[in-house]
């Protein structure tokens, strides 16, 4: 009887944890494929903190007002993708603002201050809205 419950438990028990781990193996998989995804990369972010470091050298947290304009064309020059129309952005003084004041970043000490977190998450926002905005457009289109 216990070489019977012996081999039973071993086949039970092993059977259990081989789906466990497949499943775990599986659901990590899953999550890794729902990160590249996502329209803003962890990529995006390093270039964002490196370019935020010319202008930050102290890390403070924060840049001054008159030094945004220059992040940003600063941030247009890379491979960034949290600016929409990087070749525009960098051309075009007007479009520069234009994309500045529709970020609606959020100011400090009257307004002569940008936050890093603030300007970073209306960045990655703008992307995110952007990117929600296209899909829903591209699955009008096919229910048409």
């Amino acid at each position: 009887m216990a070489i019977a419950y012996f081999y039973s438990f071993t086949l039970i028990v092993s059977q259990i944890f081989l789906n466990l781990f497949i499943a775990i193996i599986i659901d990590s998989f899953m999550n890794q494929s729902d990160a590249f995804g996502l329209p803003v990369t962890q990529n995006d972010i390093d270039e964002f903190i490196e370019v935020w470091q010319d202008y930050d050298p102290d890390a403070r947290g924060y840049i001054e007002a008159k030094d945004l304009e220059d992040f940003m064309l600063a941030l247009s020059q890379k491979e960034c993708g949290l600016i929409p129309n990087r070749k525009l952005v960098i051309k075009d003084v007007v479009i520069r603002r234009r994309f500045i004041a529709t970020l609606e970043i959020p100011a400090f000490n009257t307004f002569k201050r940008f936050m890093f977190y603030d300007v970073l998450q209306t960045m990655a926002r703008k992307v995110c809205e952007k990117s929600y905005n296209r899909d829903r457009l591209g699955k009008k289109k096919m229910a048409l």
